[in-house]
């Protein structure tokens, strides 16, 4: 991220992810659509602190509710695409009164809305959203072919490493991201 960090109190709208590292990479998504500023990206330090009402409702308290435009939360599906969904609807119904459904946004005020990736359905995170983005093509098989013999808690960063210096996004998928982080 270039520049100055967005400072929250200076921002209309939040983006809620699980950790730095989804911050940064989503910072740096909003940054290359030209769709960052304005937008403050609160880092949980888990998915479990999402998942958790009470840590979720101190930070989405009445003042902060109020003040916002638009708040935002992007969560990794692991392997409970649906359980997730459904806690982080409860959780947001019980806190904010607003029915939220996985993948839009309500009428507000504030707007909020939620994204399980990769789609809402599958199991998997934001890596198997970036590597599923990625054409079939034959320099992309290759690599995902090659990645595929690592191992280990480094395989997804290793794989993503590969991605971002060989390729570029699949349309849609880049398109679906973008839209919902706007």
């Amino acid at each position: 991220m270039a520049g100055r960090a967005p400072i929250e109190h200076e921002c209309d709208r939040i983006l809620i992810v699980e950790g730095y590292s989804d911050l940064h990479f989503y910072a740096e998504l909003l940054r290359s659509c030209g769709c960052l500023e304005g937008v403050f990206i609160k880092e949980f330090k888990g998915k479990a602190n999402i998942l958790d009402r009470q840590t979720l409702e101190i930070y989405l308290n009445e003042k902060r509710l109020a003040e916002k435009k638009s708040i935002g939360v992007l969560v990794d599906a692991d392997d409970n695409p649906s359980g997730t969904a459904q806690a982080l609807q409860d959780h947001l119904k019980a806190i904010t009164g607003q029915l939220v459904n996985e993948g839009s946004w309500t009428g507000g005020p504030p707007r909020l809305g939620f994204l399980v990736v990769p789609d809402g359905k599958s199991q998997g995170e934001l890596e198997s959203l970036v590597w599923d983005a990625f054409p079939d093509e034959p320099r992309f098989s290759e690599m995902k072919q090659r990645s595929a013999s690592f191992t280990g808690p480094c395989s997804a960063w290793d794989g993503l490493q590969r991605v971002f210096t060989k390729g570029s996004w699949e349309r849609s998928s880049r398109q679906r991201m973008t839209k919902t982080l706007a």
